[in-house]
């Protein structure tokens, strides 16, 4: 019995090795920059004629992909968003904390005095937070290119 774990604990390296993970592969254009989004992974597509899906994606060959059983071909993808769960749960948190900020910031800042600069900080904080988590990821088709492939070594 030792002997079977033993030999167990040996092979599961070497299937880790072969085993290959498939995913849409996403290298800029103007850059080598590139980003890997492995199968399964919650993403947002947005195609050409303007139609929005949401969750995990399978692939079905090398030009077509699957989400919520909705076949999308990747010449007709628009625009990727990698959506993770964290990210869907913490945007609108980060958002209302934005909107907080601007009301308490302004709220100081029609105080005056020796606060003005601190209304003026929260302000402008209220302002950047939101925008950073609703831009985050996003990875439209005129900067990046898609393939299918499997995990990139480097």
């Amino acid at each position: 019995m030792k002997a079977i774990i033993f030999s167990l604990f040996l092979l599961l390296p070497f299937f880790a090795v072969i085993a290959q993970e498939k995913g849409i592969l996403l290298q800029n254009k103007n850059a080598e920059k590139s980003d890997f989004l492995m199968e399964h992974k919650r993403i947002k597509v947005v195609t050409t004629d303007g139609k929005c899906f949401y969750g995990r994606f399978s692939i079905i060959d090398n030009n077509t992909i699957s989400i919520n059983n909705t076949l999308i071909t990747l010449s007709s993808i628009e625009k990727i968003k990698r959506k993770s769960l964290t990210a869907t749960i913490t945007a609108p948190i980060v958002c209302t904390l934005g909107v907080i900020l601007i009301l308490g910031g302004t709220g100081v800042t029609a105080v005056g005095g020796g606060l003005t600069i601190v209304g003026l900080g929260m302000i402008s904080s209220g302002f950047t937070i939101p925008v950073i988590a609703l831009i985050s990821n996003k990875h439209p088709k005129n900067q990046w290119e898609y393939t299918v492939g499997d995990i990139p070594l480097n």
